[in-house]
């Protein structure tokens, strides 16, 4: 099952109205949507799959599971392009 993990040591504070995320990995900060600072904070705990972020972030916000997906969609490439969550396979 592909499952994505939270960077290790990575950094996330928040800017005014917007998120800073830095990650030792890659040297890189970026600053970061609500829904990006969301799905690092589910994936605090460990790999999770995208289904069960969207579950979390819908139980948490009482927001519909189907739009939540979309939203997260949208955030993935930048995730991965930073280095801020890695893809990996869990039994």
């Amino acid at each position: 099952m592909t499952c994505f993990r939270r960077a290790p040591d990575l950094i996330v504070e928040p800017v005014s109205h917007l998120w800073a995320a830095f990650s030792p990995l890659t040297g890189e900060t970026s600053l970061l949507n609500d829904e990006s600072a969301a799905i690092l904070e589910a994936l605090q705990d460990g790999p999770l799959t995208p289904d069960q972020i969207g579950k979390a972030l819908a139980s948490d916000s009482g927001l519909p599971f189907d739009d939540l997906m979309v939203t997260m969609s949208e955030c993935w490439q930048n995730l991965t392009e930073a280095g801020f969550v890695q893809v990996v396979m869990v039994d």
